[in-house]
This record gives C-alpha cells, sequence and structure tokens, in this order.
C-alpha cells in the first residue's frame, strides 16, 4: 500500500503569531500601502459574522473588523472579505475611492498576508456591482470562490474586466 509522507506543520509568520496566539480566528493580515487599511483579517466560519460588530478582543465594536466569507478558505485562491465603509475614513471607506483610475494609479497594489505567507496583488478591475435576486441569471461576484477550471477562471476575469470602470492593464492567469 502506497503511503502518503507526512506533511510538516506550517509556521505562522513571525510578525503575526503574537496577534494569532491572543486570538486564533486571525486570518492574516490586510494593507492597501498609503491608505488606512491596516488591519487583521478574521475568519470564524462557525460564526460567520462575528466579527461585523467585534474588535481583535471579540469585544463590541460598531467598526468591527474585516473578516472572510465563511465560503472561503483561507488559504484559497480567491477570499471575499468583507469589513464595514466608516464615514470616519476607517475600515473600508476608502475603496470607493477606486472609481477613479489617479487612485488606483497611486495604489495598484493590495497586501494580504496568509497566517503562512506574504501576498502583494496588483488591482486587476474596479467596479460596481450589487447582489442579485436568485432567479436573475448572471455572474454573482461574490459566489465566485474557487475557480472550478480554467474555463471558470477566464469567465470570472471576463466578468470582472466588463465591469471595470477603466482598463489597469493588469492581467491574471488561472493558477
Amino acid at each position: 500500500a502506497a503511503t502518503v509522507p507526512p506533511t510538516e506543520p506550517r509556521e505562522v509568520l513571525p510578525r503575526l503569531q503574537e496577534q494569532y496566539e491572543k486570538n486564533p480566528d486571525l486570518a492574516g493580515w490586510l494593507t492597501i500601502p498609503g491608505t488606512r487599511i491596516d488591519y487583521p483579517v478574521m475568519y470564524s466560519p462557525d460564526e460567520p459574522e462575528r466579527y461585523l460588530h467585534a474588535n481583535f478582543e471579540v469585544s463590541y465594536s460598531f467598526a468591527g473588523l474585516p473578516f472572510i466569507d465563511a465560503a472561503c478558505d483561507p488559504e484559497s485562491g480567491n477570499r471575499i472579505i468583507y469589513a464595514h465603509n466608516m464615514l470616519d475614513g476607517s475600515m473600508f471607506r476608502s475603496l470607493p475611492k477606486y472609481e477613479s483610475k489617479s487612485y488606483w494609479q497611486a495604489h495598484p497594489t493590495i497586501h494580504f498576508d496568509t497566517l503562512y505567507e506574504e501576498g502583494e496583488y496588483e488591482v486587476l478591475a474596479a467596479f460596481y456591482d450589487r447582489v442579485y435576486y436568485t432567479y436573475e441569471n448572471c455572474f454573482k461576484f461574490y459566489q465566485f470562490i474557487d475557480a472550478a477550471d480554467e474555463a471558470d477562471f477566464n469567465n470570472a476575469i471576463s466578468n470582472f474586466r466588463s465591469k471595470a470602470l477603466y482598463d489597469t492593464g493588469v492581467t491574471a492567469q488561472c493558477g
């Protein structure tokens, strides 16, 4: 019988270790350089909206903390991260500024470090969309968790580009 080699335990990034020990719901850290977006990102699939109105200590906070959609895996290729759009400029308040191409040019990258890996991402598209009724037969970006195959991935990218407010010239490939 074939044996499966043991997997090595993954090491939490040193800069996140202390926070992770304080709260194991920590999934990573999100930063957009030059903006106020610099927050821990939480993941609690058994209580999906735990951080909607809770701080890192899980005490009440109107602003809450960014959190990953329960249908996602923090290590998957596509993560949906929610946070409030606070009037005081905190949380995701600066994201709508991406409607301006000059804002994107000043802030073209997003850093999302998972517990185990640092990640830098280029903004592919900025667009507005809505939550659709279940009977509407259309691409629902908020349901795109992981591509089933390359065609599914390309369909998603095509939909993002078709809704884009401007062309970033950024491309993406499956895998």
